[in-house]
């Protein structure tokens, strides 16, 4: 009887886990496709809510974090800086290394610089907490993989930090 109640306790064990690895994909897709709109859209608020907590502190608070980034962005639309739209492509295989869960998200942007068009790619580092009911995110543009591991020391060095590569210039045809 032991044995039987043993096996049924690792199935369910195991099946749980299963649907959270199931549910955490879909929910990270779901948060990265929110954190990419709130980039392109300039939705500011939202944006800060997905970005990190403890990157948040270290740019000084969310308060801090807004004003910055806000500022960010207008000097960039000043300088002809525009970011057009930008496009989820895919996540990299959740890692799991028993504190939480990461992930590197890819996405396709375009964007205008001085009414010349580029296309690029960029990632987010995805991380949760919670089994994936919330994702957080760092754009890997801004962290390098050591910088990240001062706010998020449990990073996992499995996980295949991309190679980043400027926008290209879209070639009118």
């Amino acid at each position: 009887m032991k044995v039987i109640s043993s096996t049924i306790l690792l199935i369910v064990t195991f099946g749980i886990h299963g649907f959270a690895q199931v549910n955490a994909g879909e929910s990270l897709e779901k948060a990265a496709k929110q954190m990419i709109s709130s980039i392109v859209s300039e939705d500011y608020a939202t944006y800060i809510d997905l970005v990190y907590p403890t990157a948040v502190e270290v740019f000084g608070g969310k308060d801090i974090m807004v004003k910055m980034t806000k500022t960010n962005k207008d000097a960039q639309k000043d300088a002809g800086l525009i970011l057009a739209e930008a496009d989820f492509i895919k996540s990299s295989p959740i890692l799991n290394n028993n504190l939480n869960l990461q992930s590197i998200i890819t996405f396709d942007y375009k964007m205008s610089i001085g009414g010349q068009n580029y296309k690029g790619q960029n990632y987010l580092f995805a991380i949760s907490e919670d089994l994936g009911s919330k994702w957080f995110f760092v754009e890997l543009e801004t962290f390098d993989e050591e910088s990240i591991k001062t706010f998020v020391p449990s990073y996992n060095a499995n996980l295949e930090y991309p190679m980043l590569v400027g926008a290209q210039l879209i070639q009118d045809k």
